[in-house]
C-alpha cells in the first residue's frame, strides 16, 4: 500500500497468461523469460525494435500455377518483444499470446500442435529463435526515432 491512498500500488509486470488450450508449458516458459532480468533489458531497452525488424518487414514471394502471393516473414523475437511489451505496460488484466504461439509454431513446426508438449523442449526451441535474431541484432542500439 502507498502513504497517499487506500489502493496497493501495481506491480511491474505482473500480468497472467490465458492457457489457449494445452499451453501452460509456453506460459511456464514464458513467464521464466519474461523475468529473466537480461532478457527483460534486452527487449525493454528497444535492443530488437519489432517495428524497425528487417527480418518481419521483408516478404517470401510464392509462386502458385494460378497467382503470386507475398507472406510476411515471422520473426520470433518480434512476437516476444510485443509480449514483453505488453507485460511490462502497467495492464494488469491477463494476455493471450497467441501471434507469439503461432510464431513459435512456424519456427518449430514439429511442434504445432494444440496438444501437451515438454516446457524443456519449448524453452530451447524459443531460446534457438531468439539466438537466431540477436545474432542479426549484434551491435545495434536503440533505433533513432523509436
Amino acid at each position: 500500500m502507498n502513504n497517499d491512498s487506500t489502493t496497493p500500488e501495481v506491480q511491474w509486470g505482473l500480468r497472467g497468461l490465458n492457457n489457449l488450450g494445452n499451453t501452460c508449458f509456453m506460459n511456464s516458459v514464458l513467464q521464466a523469460l519474461l523475468h529473466t532480468p537480461p532478457l527483460r533489458n534486452y527487449f525493454l531497452s528497444d535492443k530488437h525494435n519489432r517495428y524497425f525488424c528487417q527480418r518481419k518487414n521483408s516478404t517470401i514471394v510464392t509462386r502458385s500455377s494460378d497467382n503470386t502471393n507475398k507472406n510476411p516473414v515471422l520473426c520470433l523475437a518480434c512476437d516476444l518483444d510485443a509480449v514483453f511489451s505488453v507485460v511490462f505496460s502497467g495492464n494488469q488484466t491477463p494476455i493471450s499470446p497467441a501471434k507469439f504461439l503461432y510464431s513459435w509454431w512456424k519456427h518449430a513446426s514439429n511442434l504445432a500442435s494444440y496438444e501437451q508438449q515438454d516446457a524443456h523442449e519449448f524453452f530451447i526451441s524459443v531460446l534457438d529463435g531468439i539466438h537466431e535474431t540477436m545474432q542479426n541484432d549484434k551491435g545495434k542500439g536503440p533505433n533513432p526515432g523509436s
